[in-house]
């Protein structure tokens, strides 16, 4: 497993989180709330195209490529999570 497969959760993360800061700080902290979100878009993007590069690698190979997790337990069963890698 590669790392770009096991953090692929960080695409969409790294916005959501970047905004929640931008809404504690303030009116006053415009600048940095900017510089912050434009900042966490760029990294998502540069692991989006990580992610593309990694499915052009394995252009040959027929697989789908996926990483869960155990979340939550429902007496003997996991709800789990996770995220998948096609091309």
């Amino acid at each position: 497993m590669t790392w770009i497969v096991q953090n692929l959760w960080l695409v969409p993360a790294l916005p959501v989180f970047a905004a929640a800061i931008s809404a504690l700080l303030g009116r006053r902290n415009r600048i940095l709330a900017a510089a912050l979100a434009i900042g966490s878009l760029a990294v998502s993007f540069l692991l989006s195209l990580c992610a593309f590069a990694h499915v052009l690698a394995n252009h040959g190979a027929d697989q789908v490529l996926t990483f869960n997790f155990r979340w939550f337990q429902f007496g003997n069963e996991w709800l789990q999570l996770g995220w998948m890698l096609d091309r």
